[in-house]
């Protein structure tokens, strides 16, 4: 007996054949993919939000307990932040520009992770209830004094910023 001829042809038309399977294959998986868990829509919400959330009290008394729970707020978000728990957006302003409302001119930016190393939420302008979240602004941490941008209107995603109040709502009125 002799061994078929090799048909060239043939041989083509099996390998074409098999990388077009493979490729509508591949393309039908990421669609199914894809219909079975679609990309969540984020939505962003303005900080504000999450300080009515956690129902922490806001008074522009300086006694301790007015203090307290705005302080412990901003000491547990610039952690969060830091550890990547939290997104966090802003409108940056430039050097000198800590007393300025954010302009509508700016973009919404993501705050880098590593911002809050050196940064937090200003508490001031947290605890001040007459505060909107044009005025909420972030500022150089209490160990660090170089001149730096801040953050103003600052914003979260609204999923992790409610899971976060909720893990956290009990720290919010310890007192140090």
């Amino acid at each position: 007996m002799t061994a078929p001829a090799f048909d060239s042809d043939t041989y083509w038309l099996g390998i074409i054949s098999g990388i077009i399977i493979a490729v509508v294959s591949w393309i039908l998986i990421q669609g199914i993919k894809y219909l079975l868990n679609p990309p969540k829509k984020m939505v962003r919400i303005p900080l504000t939000d999450l300080i009515n959330k956690s129902k922490i009290r806001r008074s522009i008394s300086l006694d301790t307990l007015s203090m307290t729970e705005p302080l412990n707020f901003v000491k547990l978000f610039r952690q969060s932040a830091l550890d990547g728990e939290l997104t966090v957006w802003g409108h940056q302003m430039g050097f000198g520009n800590m007393d300025r409302v954010a302009s509508p001119e700016t973009t919404l930016q993501d705050i880098p992770v590593n911002y809050w190393k050196d940064h937090e939420i200003d508490w001031k302008t947290i605890a001040d209830p007459n505060n909107d979240n044009a005025k909420i602004s972030t500022s150089v941490s209490a160990n660090y004094r170089a001149e730096t941008k801040a953050y103003r209107d600052l914003h979260v995603d609204q999923k992790q910023g409610y899971s976060w109040v909720k893990r956290n709502q009990s720290n919010f009125r310890k007192v140090a």
